[in-house]
């Protein structure tokens, strides 16, 4: 390559006037000589501001390629003329700073110099990607849950295991009428503990199945279902609240992943229907089994709460 019309490299390079030599040679580093790379290297590796530079050039050529890649890759026609909003108030704002006639001089001679055209051509197309990434961000990603998707049609069956306090394994069983948010969670240690908490969506029993007490208000039984409110979802979602992440792939099918307010994510199948959830900060699933019932497949019984025979009113053991 014919770099003679580019300022002379040499090692040890430091400084502001350094700088305005080495950033032509930055966009076109990969067409340098190896003695010439390692020059401008050097440089990058004690300069901060031209190696942020570099980065963001690089990052251009990154964005290009996960543009190749993706299928969408046409923005709209709003996408457009955004971008091209965004070049006209960049130019207007050009226009407004000084020049004075020395660097009238040396752009025009920049201008001259192909290399530099290929240099203000990167950093042109660098603020065009960084725009169209932004407005692909905005349009791509947006999503929402159809009108006609429902879940109150379902009782909610999810079951997980927990660690206590002295860390014996539990188990939590819960069944969730998504009509009227009626629940009945049991949580048991085999041989120590099976505990059921009732609630019709006013008030909570609390039922000790294994020494015959009852207690009312036990809402610390009960678990926090609110991350299957649909419609709290949707709001959060269209307020931007709750995140749209991708798909994924879970236990051999295809899901949507949502971050919900609560900084859990979500994962819909390709109908909207959660089938569990995770920690952001984890790759395991919440729970060990979620499942949709019809109300036709869940006993009348599971909704009873009047108090048993044979049992009294007392208070119930420690929440593991």
């Amino acid at each position: 390559m014919d770099n003679t019309d580019l300022s002379p490299l040499s090692e040890g390079m430091g400084g502001p006037q350094s700088c305005a030599v080495m950033r032509p040679y930055l966009a076109v580093l990969d067409d340098l000589p190896p003695e010439q790379v390692g020059v401008v290297k050097q440089h990058i590796d004690i300069c901060p501001a031209c190696a942020e530079e570099f980065h963001v050039l690089n990052r251009a050529t990154q964005v290009i390629a996960d543009f190749a890649d993706r299928s969408e890759t046409s923005p709209s026609a709003h996408v457009d003329q955004a971008i091209m909003t965004a070049l006209a108030a960049r130019r207007k704002e050009s226009a407004k700073e000084p020049v004075l006639a020395v660097t009238q001089h040396r752009t025009a001679r920049r201008r001259e110099n192909p290399l530099w055209r290929i240099a203000q051509l990167a950093v042109a197309a660098v603020f065009l990607l960084a725009a169209m990434v932004v407005l692909y961000s905005q349009t791509a990603y947006a999503f929402t849950i159809p009108a006609n998707v429902s879940w109150s049609h379902y009782v909610l069956y999810h079951s997980e295991t927990g660690v206590g306090v002295d860390g014996m394994q539990y188990s939590i069983e819960c069944y969730h009428d998504m009509s009227n948010d009626s629940m009945h969670v049991e949580t048991t240690i085999a041989g120590r503990l099976d505990v059921v908490a009732m609630s019709n969506g006013h008030e909570t029993m609390g039922i000790d199945m294994m020494h015959h007490i009852v207690q009312l208000g036990t809402n610390s039984w009960s678990v926090d279902d609110s991350l299957f409110n649909l419609t709290a979802l949707r709001n959060d979602l269209q307020t931007k609240r709750a995140f749209y992440l991708g798909k994924d792939h879970f236990q051999g099918q295809d899901v949507y992943r949502i971050r919900a307010r609560n900084g859990l994510i979500l994962l819909l199948d390709m109908q909207y229907m959660p089938v569990n959830a995770m920690s952001s900060s984890s790759d395991q699933p919440m729970y060990d089994t979620i499942k949709w019932l019809r109300p036709a497949q869940v006993p009348d019984s599971m909704w009873n709460m009047s108090m048993p025979v044979g049992f009294k009113v007392g208070t119930l053991p420690p929440r593991p």
